[in-house]
């Protein structure tokens, strides 16, 4: 049996191209696959069924607002994240628009109300010139205001609120995150999808010699596409806890660096979702305006 096997291998030597060939075919279909996860970020196609969309950005706020209960239901609560990611000086920087319009508002209610007729009779250039006086003065307490909405910032700001417009705003998000996340098992399934490939290409070879029937190699090459992304998610994914065999422990890889992974996935949304530009501009737009409105107007009230 065996000295036939390699008789007809000298005499066919071609076949030994049949493992590269399905070590290729692995390689591709993986790197195709999580190419796929990702991209393109909007459908392309003939809406609902002729196209593609990634399937991260097709289902980003779905996704957002899972992630969203997790990181508020098991892990941080809404002051813990912002305790963690506020920064007075970025938020400062970022309440321009609030605080010019406040200024504006309150500048014309302290005028009328105490000194309508010299205000009235001031003409624009002096106007100008207070309003430019009374701003320059609220940017030395934007610090203060921003330290003001930190300490009520459960009454101003919906964390989920927030995600999800963040989310909206740049459709490419929750994508970069995943990726950012888990960016080491990614390159372990690409890589995957050519070591087994090239390890069923060997078996393939070997039935193709002994039995070369014409649907043997289409065959196969559907099963190591499928079977080499299927094998690396297990090994991403499964065991969930440590688990002996003999001598060695295994476990999926994701959760063997799950301590990484959190702190990789905080940080990430510290920094692209729970930010400075995008809590401003939810509480600017929703239900914590008003609360928001009150902590600036009295400040700048103070400060006239």
């Amino acid at each position: 049996m065996l000295m036939e096997l390699l008789t007809r291998i000298q005499d066919n030597w071609i076949v030994l191209l049949i493992p590269l060939i399905s070590a290729l075919v692995g390689w591709f279909t993986n790197v195709v696959a999580i190419k796929m996860m990702f991209h393109p970020v909007e459908f392309i196609g003939i809406p609902p069924c002729l196209g593609w969309q990634g399937v991260i950005p097709a289902n980003a706020l779905r996704l957002a607002k899972v992630s969203n209960a997790l990181i508020t239901g098991k892990l941080l609560s809404l002051r813990q994240l912002f305790d963690q990611t506020f920064s007075a000086e970025s938020f400062a920087g970022k309440l321009g628009i609030v605080i010019d319009d406040v200024t504006e508002q309150v500048i014309d209610e302290v005028a009328n109300k105490h000194a309508k007729a010299m205000w009235d009779n001031a003409g624009e250039f002096m106007q100008n010139k207070v309003r430019e006086h009374v701003r320059t003065e609220v940017i030395g307490v934007s610090r203060a205001i921003a330290m003001d909405m930190a300490d009520d910032i459960d009454a101003i700001m919906d964390i989920e609120q927030t995600v999800l417009e963040a989310m909206e705003r740049h459709k490419s998000l929750m994508g970069e995150m995943f990726y950012e996340v888990g960016r080491r098992e990614f390159k372990f399934i690409e890589r995957s999808g050519l070591y087994f490939g090239f390890l069923f290409g060997v078996f393939q070879m070997l039935i193709w010699v002994l039995y070369p029937a014409p649907w043997i190699l289409p065959a196969a090459g559907f099963l190591v596409g499928y079977l080499t992304n299927w094998i690396a998610l297990k090994l991403v994914f499964f065991p969930r806890e440590p688990l002996k065999i003999g001598p060695m422990t295994v476990q999926g890889l994701f959760h063997k660096r799950q301590n990484e992974v959190a702190e990789a996935f905080g940080r990430t949304v510290a920094t692209r979702v729970l930010n400075a530009d995008n809590i401003v501009a939810t509480v600017m737009d929703g239900d914590g305006a008003a609360r928001m409105n009150e902590i600036v107007e009295h400040r700048i009230s103070a400060l006239i």
